[in-house]
């Protein structure tokens, strides 16, 4: 289950996975992706595909491993709940900064909000 999420993540992160997940990182990386996207999408499976992500998430620790990223590595990425939380601070720090036209890889907070 480890390679699934962490080849799944190394597909949507825009920079370099820590070296303790490098081992996880599947070579047939089109499958994974192909597989997790349906589980992740699918009604039937979506809860299912959330509790194996908590899972691994907790087991690769995460929460603290994607702290130390900047936002804009994290955009694309929505394998892990802690990353959706990541953004969703990043997104009320500027909006108690009244700064609304804050923008993350040229996208603007109501954009990221509809991504997400």
């Amino acid at each position: 289950m480890l390679t699934l999420f962490v080849s799944y993540t190394a597909k949507q992160i825009s920079s370099k996975l820590p070296k303790d997940w490098q081992p996880f990182v599947s070579y047939r990386s089109g499958n994974v992706i192909a597989f997790m996207d349906s589980m992740k999408n699918n009604i039937l499976y979506r809860d299912k595909y959330d509790e194996f992500s908590d899972l691994v998430a907790a087991k690769l620790e995460a929460i603290s491993v994607f702290k130390d990223y900047l936002p804009e590595e994290l955009l694309n990425c929505d394998t892990f709940i802690c990353i959706d939380r990541i953004l969703v601070k990043w997104i009320v720090e500027r909006l108690l900064a009244e700064y609304i036209g804050a923008k993350l890889d040229g996208k603007t907070i109501p954009d990221i909000a509809k991504m997400r």
